[in-house]
């Protein structure tokens, strides 16, 4: 199946090449090969727009991917699923669904479970094509989540550093509605070595430790349990980072300094935790002279000119707002270089080459433009001209890579820039029936999409309200930052939606010199000039399939080549039928299916002998990552706020929250923690009794333990915190993971998982990856009384999420306008895909009780690729 339709260069972009004559490098050559590396390697981008930024644990979270082809960002759902995953602070796969596209869009919700801990987590959302670039190319954004103690207690942490170092930590528990401290009953914090270790408040509530300085990529949060009044609260706590620690980056204009001339330098400068650290700084030689000053424009970044020659040393002295002061050294002037320089101005830019003073390049160099991997300029550079001027507007929105290279096509100097052009976004007016509205009113919103010549345009786009009074959106990022920006670039973007909103030009400004201090990262095009072409290295997803391999012979140990294998599934009403190729592999494209259906597969010998052995291919998934920066979280007494009307919510619909209790049962006394009838069993563990098995009436084990917080399951696959297989034990005696899959839920009598490595200690090194431990009715015999075939398999693959609706209520009746349930949204309205037919869309919705305002955030990729954002406002104040 084709990938991608490739659009013409000429119709995608209208600027058109010159080269002049008798040149020793063919422009068609380089036009060739960048054509090549396009059609070899067609790419996709992802964006996604979530309902809200704060959640409580057992909401929903809903999300609208939008998935794009890389170089038109025309929509494209050649890959069949999207994957969206929770990861918790510590690298634990907390969630994972499959989303199909439905009517063009793929759109769902993630469920998450009650009892999380709470701290900022992670939305990871990506497709199998995908996975070959790797985990950079994902969408990633950052929610927070609460619990329902989060609005009555939080843990006030204060660090400081030694001269080691070290991290001194001290750490005081809150009630949230008086500001005193309380002291919990039990305290439970997990260190480096993810060890739970109990800890003692002194007479104040206070708890003091020291903190090795975390390492890079390892944990830079806290996780703090306790245990107060018989409630337990969990939580992650971001550890703060020195800020008297930073570090400055410089960047020449071009990619090296030229000596004997003027140059620009850019720099940027970053904290210990990685973001934008504001300084300003004196530039001085090696023999202390001032040679100029310099300060920071925004998020760290700025440029200054630099005059230097070969063997001078220059340094920069720079301070931050705290009065900290750092030296740097400055890159040295070289002889025989050239770099490209760039003034972007409002509607041309203009390109030279600055050159070592007294020096010429000895061979001809080339200018090379393209925009994400379409070339839109080859030619020879001529010196006799001072610059290049091209027209802004003959160049679509994007990032654009200047080369300059040599006559063999080695790239010696680079430049990249940004140019936006309202032609190539949507335009959009948002309208209501009313300017204000008051409780349980109608709303009725219209919005029309066009063109820069208000042609009507087709698409769709998602559309979230939500309530001022409870929850302020996410405006770090959208749909325009993700798609012509951040998919681009090396490297993490702080705050990248920033150079998008109420554009002007001191924000084109610092979004140049953010491009002064990053990278193209598409492709390796020193390779693509040279004709080396990439080729994927993953599969595009066209549909599910289960695969796996036969062996026979003797032992059973040989790949089998033509041996039948058969597939069953009662509940589709599949069955299928194949042979193994001649390395005994076999592969089924099977129906889609919903998540938790079960397939059996059958080998047997050309005779329809059972003496094969059947191995099925098991899905791997990429490692999660927590890769987005830990910070300290804003407004707290808006989420305490929000957190207690959701709560309200919750129970409303759902009753008392399970999680009030710790994760043990309590069979007798209150706050009497008691282990379970396994001798391996220990209080501190997750313990599900037969009691409550009755209550829940699950449907599989796997289902059942799909519900158990920080306990994966994807299709067949059980991981703890996403750390590999556990050790699974029935009735103490350990089995394969296999048995999982197999056992029977009738025969459990109590479940108990082990998540935490001081409870994981007495297993030794099978228990690395936590331990679930099953204790049967009738005894191991009889629970495992089904024997292992080895010719037959039964597996659940990891299906798509069956889609549901988000619930708005409708108020059209007095009496469901004088009901006395109170409305407690705080998500308004969300709509995933709302369809834009003759450039005209609507939505109606019911205001919520509460007097406030409404914010409206509408994203979305019109059918020929041109982006649609817009931030609106709703009154509710009457």
């Amino acid at each position: 199946m084709k990938y991608a339709v490739f659009i013409l260069l000429a119709s995608l972009f209208p600027v058109s090449l010159y080269a002049q004559q008798d040149v020793l490098v063919s422009p068609d050559s380089i036009v060739s090969s960048f054509t090549k590396q396009l059609s070899a390697y067609p790419m996709e981008k992802i964006h996604v727009q979530t309902d809200k930024s704060y959640y409580l644990g057992g909401e929903d979270v809903w999300f609208r991917a939008f998935l794009v082809d890389a170089l038109s960002h025309r929509p494209d759902t050649s890959s069949r699923y999207v994957y969206a995953e929770l990861i918790d602070p510590l690298d634990a796969l907390v969630c994972r669904v499959k989303v199909r596209p439905v009517e063009g869009a793929y759109h769902g919700y993630m469920s998450l479970p009650e009892d999380l801990a709470e701290g900022a987590y992670q939305l990871r959302f990506y497709t199998r094509f995908m996975e070959g670039q790797g985990d950079d190319y994902f969408f990633k954004r950052k929610i927070m989540v609460g619990d329902p103690l989060s609005a009555l207690y939080y843990t006030q942490a204060t660090f400081t550093y030694d001269d080691k170092k070290r991290i001194k930590t001290e750490l005081q528990f809150i009630d949230a509605e008086t500001q005193t401290p309380i002291i919990p009953e039990e305290i439970q914090i997990l260190d480096e070595k993810q060890r739970l270790k109990t800890y003692d408040p002194d007479e104040n509530g206070l708890i003091r430790l020291t903190l090795e300085p975390p390492k890079k990529g390892k944990m830079s949060v806290l996780y703090v349990k306790y245990d107060y009044k018989g409630k337990f609260h969990k939580e992650y706590i971001p550890i703060e980072i020195s800020n008297d620690d930073f570090d400055v980056s410089f960047f020449p204009e071009g990619g090296q300094l030229p000596s004997g001339v003027h140059n620009k330098v850019a720099f940027k400068a970053v904290n210990s935790s990685g973001m934008g650290e504001n300084i300003s700084g004196v530039i001085v030689s090696e023999q202390g002279d001032t040679v100029d000053t310099f300060v920071s424009q925004h998020l760290g970044m700025g440029s200054f000119s630099l005059f230097t020659v070969t063997g001078k040393k220059n340094f920069a002295l720079c301070k931050n707002d705290k009065g900290v002061e750092r030296k740097f050294a400055l890159p040295a002037a070289l002889d025989s270089v050239v770099a490209l320089k760039v003034n972007n101005l409002n509607d041309r830019i203009n390109i030279s080459v600055s050159q070592s003073a007294g020096f010429t390049f000895p061979e001809p160099l080339y200018l090379v433009i393209h925009c994400r991997g379409v070339v839109l300029n080859v030619s020879l550079w001529d010196d006799t001209k001072e610059f290049i001027s091209i027209n802004k507007a003959d160049f679509p929105s994007s990032i654009f890579q200047i080369l300059l290279t040599d006559s063999q096509l080695n790239p010696v100097s680079e430049r990249l820039i940004f140019v936006i052009n309202e032609n190539d976004l949507a335009q959009l007016s948002f309208t209501t029936d009313k300017t204000d509205y008051k409780k349980r009113d109608s709303i009725f919103a219209q919005i029309n999409i066009s063109n820069s010549d208000r042609q009507a345009l087709t698409g769709n786009f998602s559309l979230s309200v939500t309530s001022d009074r409870d929850v302020l959106p996410d405006t770090t990022v959208n749909v325009l930052s993700t798609l012509l920006l951040t998919s681009e670039l090396k490297g993490y973007i702080e705050s990248p939606a920033y150079y998008f909103i109420e554009r002007n030009n001191t924000k084109m400004y610092h979004l140049d010199m953010l491009l002064l201090t990053q990278g193209w990262r598409r492709y390796d095009v020193s390779s693509v000039l040279q004709g080396k072409i990439k080729t994927p290295e993953s599969y595009l997803e066209l549909g599910p399939t289960i695969s796996g391999m036969v062996k026979g012979g003797l032992l059973m140990t040989n790949p089998a080549a033509d041996y039948p294998v058969k597939i069953l599934a009662m509940e589709q009403g599949v069955f299928g039928q194949t042979t193994t190729d001649n390395k005994g592999r076999f592969v089924f494209n099977i129906p889609e299916f919903r998540d938790s259906i079960r397939f059996v597969v059958q080998a047997t010998t050309p005779k329809n002998g059972s003496r094969v052995e059947l191995l099925l291919d098991t899905a791997i998934y990429p490692k999660s990552h927590f890769t987005l920066p830990q910070t300290q979280m804003g407004n707290r007494k808006l989420f305490e706020k929000y957190l207690g009307k959701a709560d309200d919510k919750f129970i409303q619909e759902n009753g008392m929250h399970t999680i009030y209790l710790d994760e043990v049962v309590v069979t007798a006394k209150r706050n009497i923690m008691k282990a379970g009838k396994s001798s391996y069993s220990s209080p501190f563990n997750t313990i599900i009794t037969a009691e409550e098995l009755e209550k829940r009436r699950p449907r599989s084990l796997l289902s059942l333990l799909a519900t158990i917080g920080g306990v994966v399951v994807s299709g067949d696959r059980v991981s703890i915190r996403n750390n590999g297989e556990p050790l699974i034990l029935v009735d103490d005696v350990q089995v394969e993971n296999d048995y999982l899959s197999m056992f029977e839920i009738d025969d459990l009598d109590e479940i108990e998982v082990v998540k935490d490595g001081a409870q994981t200690v007495i297993f030794g090194s099978r228990g690395a990856n936590g331990v679930i431990i099953l204790t049967t009715k009738r005894g191991f015999n009889q629970a495992l009384r089904k024997a292992e075939q080895f010719n037959i398999k039964s597996i659940m693959p990891f299906g798509y999420q069956s889609p549901k609706e988000f619930y708005s209520p409708v108020y059209a009746t007095p009496e469901e306008l004088s009901n006395n349930v109170p409305d407690l949204r705080t998500t308004i309205y969300w709509n995933p895909n709302v369809q834009i037919v003759d450039g005209k869309a609507s939505a109606h919705f019911y205001a919520a009780d509460d007097a406030t305002t409404y914010s409206v955030i509408i994203e979305g990729v019109t059918d020929d690729g041109k982006l649609i954002y817009a931030k609106e406002t709703i009154a509710r104040t009457k």
